[in-house]
């Protein structure tokens, strides 16, 4: 079976609509890994999925005011606010 990856920010609307997404993708024999903020651990586990921690500098939604490395870019896109695309490898 595939190897599928799920990124989501970590936000409740796009969090819940995902889970039984992942779920099911599991369920038919797909490895599923969820790249989304560490603190959803329990939820995506409840899935069978596996947890790809998404570091906080790279959360769009997190507002931290960590700088993101040298690999990043900032955009912005009009209507949806700031958002930060990073290049580090998490797999």
């Amino acid at each position: 079976m595939a190897t599928l990856l799920i990124t989501v920010p970590a936000v409740t609307s796009h969090i819940l609509p995902m889970l039984p997404t992942a779920e099911a993708l599991v369920k038919r024999g797909h490895r599923v890994l969820v790249h989304i903020a560490q603190r959803h651990y329990d939820k995506v586990q409840a899935t069978g999925a596996e947890l790809i921690p998404m570091p906080e500098h790279c959360n769009i939604v997190s507002g931290s005011p960590t700088p993101c490395p040298s690999d990043s870019a900032n955009v912005v896109k009009p209507g949806y606010g700031r958002a930060t695309l990073c290049n580090q490898n998490t797999l």
